[in-house]
């Protein structure tokens, strides 16, 4: 080999050398700048090339990235979206799902960009700057719950139409099939999604559409069918129940009796089956029952109050026969239905429950008058017999329109004379104040507590003055508390012209009567009782205060022009007042005062020409 060859092939020996020292030197200044970077620079804060949102955030320590998120979720929160759900539109802001961000999760995420446990992937970070950037994910959260709850405010607005699961129902004895038929819905978990990206990447006020899917029903046909089917065997032959062990518990229903009582019943939900029912209430009604007669109470001729026991009878188990029944209902042929019967059992108000009452004696009765006959009287007689052996216990409040509701045709009362506004009208259940006063005495005389009640407007002398008292449905009541340790039990009796309301109860033994009769009412005291009774001591003013009568015209063509003549004499109306008193005792227990003003009952009436009659409606022609 020539000298300079080989000097040729050392030069170039020498070069690679060189080369090779040089990216070697090179490689460790690399692996020396990416050290100090990575390991001993930007420790605390962020690294290069990090995007969170569209914004760099490179550099930024945690006080600064926090600051960041806070301020891009207040501008996020500071959003609304505009939801179109069918034909609604919804307005939705990010609090209605509870739309927020995990500072600290965050944080994490970007931080660690640049900071791999793989160093090699560290490196490939490190390297890429400044050419790419590390996109964040930002990932937000939301309240489920919270949204859903919201969610279900849409559906009704959004008018989608609903999956029918089928029904069959009774009209008359015809049997009805509705074939179930499939609907609309909304796609929530799609909506959330399409709501969170419009929040996040969207402009405020954007429009977005709910997603609407088909939704089918999931009831099969054939079992709405098959349900008909054992309808129809239910009504369509009488049924016997009976019991074998009482000849006189026995019932037959017809298939309209059946129709009344079946309940048919298809659950909303497609899983559940069609069932048939009984209506508790209308099968009560048609059972025969051997009737339990409850302990009453007789008066005695000393006013003294002895217990008359009740009588045992059978009672028809209600769940055990209603369930016989519908098992013979769901059959093709259905049999003889038997009817279960508890054991013999007492009656629901017994000698027992009577004699807890502490009821001993009368404590007051009171009488009113009345002409005979007609439909005012057998409304009072009426309403008597309703109010009859009613129970008011210690410190309960008795409320007449309550008990009684509103007086209809349908409920007994008749319609009759009454008063409206201070004017004589009819109405269906008039005169039945005539028995209000009449219970108000006693309850009065008796010193129990009286809450409320109001006088007529008009002044009636078969009535007692100022202590009387009326009701009107709804607004005017009659109410009294039975404010004693005993219970007390209303005793009603009535003749063709008189009405007596007797208050049973415990007053040690005191007993007080009271009939009146136009003007004058006696109060006897039958006995005066012990210590601890109470006695009333009543004063009622005489009229005071009067009001002038209305005046009113005739008209009388014989009467001169420009002159009156007196037809009839009004009646005033006044004022009066009430005082009670109730002692028990020598201890004044209450005290209460009522004003009352009575209306003028009657108008004065004079007779004028018809020319000079301002209530004339039709004036002759020559005036």
């Amino acid at each position: 080999m020539s000298k300079k060859t080989l000097s040729k092939q050392r030069e170039h020996t020498s070069f690679v050398r060189n080369i090779v020292i040089g990216l070697t030197m090179v490689m460790i200044g690399i692996a020396i700048v990416f050290s100090i970077d990575s390991f001993l620079l930007h420790t605390k804060t962020i690294r290069r090339n990090v995007v969170l949102a569209g914004q760099d955030i490179s550099g930024f320590s945690y006080p600064e990235f926090s600051r960041f998120i806070e301020k891009y979720k207040q501008d996020i929160l500071s959003k609304k979206i505009f939801l179109n759900v069918g034909e609604a539109e919804i307005i939705v802001f990010p609090q209605n799902i509870g739309l927020s961000f995990d500072t600290e999760h965050l944080w994490e995420k970007a931080y660690h960009v640049g900071r791999e446990k793989n160093i090699l992937e560290r490196f490939l970070h490190w390297s890429s700057f400044p050419q790419i950037n590390s996109e964040v994910p930002l990932e937000s959260f939301v309240n489920k719950d919270r949204y859903l709850h919201f969610a279900q405010t849409w559906v009704h607005d959004a008018r989608l139409k609903k999956v029918f699961e089928g029904n069959v129902s009774l009209k008359g004895s015809q049997v009805i099939v509705k074939l179930p038929e499939g609907g609309k819905g909304i796609d929530f978990e799609q909506t959330l999604d399409l709501l969170i990206d419009a929040f996040l990447h969207k402009k405020t006020d954007a429009h977005i559409d709910a997603p609407i899917v088909d939704i089918p029903y999931r009831r099969d046909v054939n079992d709405l069918y098959d349900f008909a089917q054992r309808v129809r065997y239910a009504i369509d032959a009488p049924l016997e129940l009976r019991n074998d062990a009482f000849d006189d518990v026995y019932i037959k229903l017809s298939p309209e009796d059946i129709m009344d009582i079946l309940n048919v019943i298809v659950p909303p939900d497609p899983k559940a089956d069609p069932y048939l029912d009984i209506d508790d209430a209308r099968f009560a009604q048609k059972l025969i029952l051997l009737k339990v007669k409850d302990a009453d109470f007789v008066v005695n001729k000393d006013y003294s109050v002895k217990v008359i026991p009740g009588r045992m009878g059978v009672e028809v188990n209600l769940f055990e026969t209603k369930n016989n029944l519908l098992r013979e209902l769901s059959k093709e042929n259905p049999g003889i239905v038997h009817i279960s019967i508890h054991d013999i059992h007492t009656q629901d108000f017994s000698e027992r429950d009577a004699d807890e009452l502490g009821v001993k004696h009368v404590v007051s009765e009171f009488t009113t008058h009345h002409p005979c006959c007609g439909a005012r009287v057998e409304n009072i007689h009426h309403i008597a017999d309703m109010l009859d052996g009613v129970i008011i216990r210690s410190g309960e409040r008795f409320n007449v329109n309550t008990f009684i509701g509103e007086r209809t045709k349908e409920k007994g009362f008749k319609e009759a004379g009454s008063i409206f506004e201070g004017k004589m009208t009819t109405s269906i259940g008039g005169g039945i104040s005539q028995f209000i006063t009449t219970l108000h005495n006693a309850v009065y005389w008796g010193g129990y507590k009286i809450i409320e009640h109001k006088p007529h407007s008009i002044y009636f002398s078969r009535y007692p003055h100022g202590i009387e008292a009326t009701i009107d449905w709804p607004n005017v009541h009659y109410i009294f508390q039975n404010d004693t340790d005993a219970a007390i039990v209303l005793d009603t009796e009535y003749t063709d012209t008189s009405i007596t309301v007797r208050i049973l109860g415990d007053n040690d033994g005191r007993i007080i009567s009271g009939d009146h009769r136009k003007w004058v009412t006696p109060m006897k005291v039958l006995k005066k009782g012990g210590a601890h009774a109470r006695h009333v001591i009543s004063h009622v003013d005489d009229a005071r205060n009067f009001v002038s009568p209305l005046v009113s015209y005739l008209s009388d063509s014989k009467i001169p022009r420009g002159a009156q003549t007196l037809y009839r004499v009004g009646k005033k109306g006044w004022h009066t007042l009430v005082r009670r008193e109730v002692f028990i005792g020598e201890n004044r227990y209450s005290f209460d005062v009522w004003p009352i003003l009575y209306r003028s009952g009657k108008k004065t009436l004079y007779k004028v020409h018809p020319c000079d009659n301002p209530e004339e409606k039709e004036k002759p022609k020559n005036c």
